[in-house]
């Protein structure tokens, strides 16, 4: 019976098997979640900050929302927009829709405005 020989070569540590993460981006140096950020939607500017995303109640809105309760998304417009953009978002609406705002048409455009939110970080 013959006996292995050990391979007395180096072994690499387990650190360099390690794939390195291609799609990660670069750390933002500076973040603020409470600083305003600005965005257009349907040809006017608008203006969030980003720890409005990071609520609990907006977001159990918008998924009641998601879920088949259409009456969520204007208490959901309004915590993220705020009281004076959210009037002005309904007058765009009411412009575009011929005076009546229908809340089907209206949830339609806010998840369009989320999706607007969304763009530039994709």
């Amino acid at each position: 019976m013959s006996k292995r020989r050990k391979n007395n070569k180096p072994q690499p540590s387990p650190a360099q098997h390690r794939p390195v993460p291609q799609d990660h981006k670069p750390k933002q140096v500076g973040f603020d979640p409470d600083q305003e950020r600005e965005f257009d939607y349907e040809g006017r500017s608008w203006t969030i900050t980003p720890s409005a995303l990071d609520d609990y109640e907006f977001l159990d809105m918008l998924g009641r929302a998601q879920d088949g309760d259409p009456t969520q998304y204007p208490r959901a417009m309004r915590r993220l927009l705020g009281d004076k953009q959210t009037d002005l978002a309904i007058q765009v609406m009411r412009e575009s829709y011929g005076g009546k705002v229908a809340l089907l048409a209206a949830a339609e455009w806010f998840r369009g405005l989320l999706e607007a939110i969304k763009a530039p970080n994709s």
